[in-house]
């Protein structure tokens, strides 16, 4: 998973400041109003963590968002997505269908996913 370790808890919700997420990693937009956060790093072939995410709340102009799922894979000759987990210690809170779609869709660039 991509190691962010500043987030804020609350109760079994966990959320990431999403200009933190913008400093650290690149971040892309999906259709349907979710984010695709992405960080490449070299372990034998290309090595891809990535994770799909959704609007949690917001405090004056800070945004903080939840975990719908993420997981790694190798982005090289093989293109295989091999780790997926679903929220977040497996708990989603309103997942929203259409960002889980266009975060599939998405990872399609990197991962063969049929």
């Amino acid at each position: 998973m991509i190691n962010l370790m500043d987030k804020v808890i609350d109760g079994v919700n966990v959320y990431y400041p999403l200009d933190l997420l913008k400093e650290k990693f690149e971040v892309r937009e999906l259709d349907g109003g979710g984010y695709l956060i992405l960080h490449e790093t070299v372990k034998n072939e290309f090595w891809l963590n990535f994770a799909v995410m959704d609007f949690g709340y917001s405090v004056d102009d800070d945004i903080f968002l939840s975990v719908i799922f993420y997981g790694e894979g190798t982005t090289g000759v093989l293109r295989e997505c091999r780790h997926t987990y679903w929220g977040d210690a497996g708990y989603i809170f309103y997942p929203n269908g259409k960002i889980i779609q266009a975060g599939l869709k998405a990872l399609e660039e990197f991962f063969d996913m049929d």
